[in-house]
């Protein structure tokens, strides 16, 4: 299990951001504080692993798209991720500065610690936006693994579901979230593939609709669900805003789901939606701020946390009672 980031510099992000992780991670901000950014320091270190460092540099717009600003100034960047699991301890960390050279950058430090080697488990994680519009796409059979970021490739994942054992489970959260939904297939038709859900009414009378047909929030669900389930599991899977286009009154189910995934890999959130954030475990929120260009990451405020958990507020109630939850100071966090 990744059990801490700890980051400079990177995109927005300041100096010496420590966030610790746990089986299920939700970042809660208002847009633009900075949720995305601290997402994809994580994929960052993916993609460096699994691509090299270069490409993952490159997709992010050089290293001026990736080093946070301040005075015309480029900061050196940071990153250090520690992992803990039945075997011991590890961690992978590396430091990227400004440089006069061809890429614009040179990487100053890189090492592995631990008597764990983790960079298969580093290079398991993918972080997910998830549109209904690209899963209505007909798609090409593609194996790639994992499901791509916006889902490009979600029909292929899906009919690889085991039937009988994740299948299943997806069937069963569309079956509660729909109240109709009761069994699915992916059909071949031109060399595309077409997912498929048989709606029963209430009179028995079933029909099957292909995903072009499915409403935004069905399909949003299918595709978070797909990531979430996908063979073989993922050592961390990243949802961005899982509420969009969603019902609110479909939330606690999804998050039921969610929570169940997170036992099989590490699961983390990000998100401003009030109805998500009063289904959260105190301990499962990590609030994100900015200001000034900077964004700072932190465990909720000690008075807050009380409030909650003696019931006396709801999060939402704190967030919006003055504009923003409140994070730990700096030395607090750290302290």
């Amino acid at each position: 299990m990744i059990r801490r980031i700890q980051v400079s510099n990177f995109r927005s992000l300041g100096e010496d951001v420590s966030i610790e992780l746990g089986p299920l991670t939700v970042l809660v901000g208002v847009n633009a504080s900075g949720k995305s950014n601290v997402a994809d320091v994580l994929q960052f270190v993916a993609d460096s692993l699994r691509d090299g460092l270069e490409v993952a540099v490159a997709r992010r717009h050089g290293f001026a798209g990736i080093a946070r600003s301040e005075g015309g100034r480029l900061h050196d960047v940071s990153i250090r991720i520690e992992m803990e699991g039945g075997d011991g301890y590890a961690a992978r960390e590396f430091a990227l500065t400004s440089a006069d050279n061809e890429l614009g950058y040179r990487a100053t430090h890189w090492q592995e610690d631990g008597h764990l080697r983790p960079t298969d488990k580093f290079e398991k994680i993918a972080i997910y936006k998830i549109f209904p519009n690209r899963l209505r796409e007909a798609q090409r059979p593609d194996f790639t693994h994992p499901m791509r970021e916006h889902g490009e490739n979600w029909a292929s994942v899906f009919r690889r579901l085991p039937r009988e054992t994740t299948g299943l489970e997806l069937l069963a959260a569309l079956g509660r979230i729909t109240g109709d939904i009761d069994d699915y297939r992916v059909s071949s038709v031109g060399g595309y593939l077409i997912p498929e859900f048989r709606h029963t009414s209430p009179d028995g009378t079933s029909s099957w609709r292909g995903a072009v047909q499915e409403s935004d929030g069905t399909l949003r669900v299918a595709g978070i669900l797909t990531a979430l389930l996908q063979e073989p599991p993922l050592t961390l899977i990243g949802i961005e805003e899982p509420e969009q286009t969603i019902h609110p009154g479909a939330l606690g189910i999804l998050l039921d789901y969610i929570r169940e995934a997170s036992q099989r890999g590490q699961v983390l959130l990000t998100t401003h939606s009030s109805d998500l954030l009063d289904l959260l475990n105190i301990d499962e929120i990590r609030v994100v701020e900015r200001e000034g260009g900077t964004t700072t990451v932190s465990a909720v405020e000690e008075s807050q946390r009380i409030l909650v958990e003696k019931r006396l507020a709801s999060p939402s109630e704190i967030v919006f009672s003055d504009g923003r939850l409140h994070g730990q100071s700096k030395k607090a966090a750290h302290g």
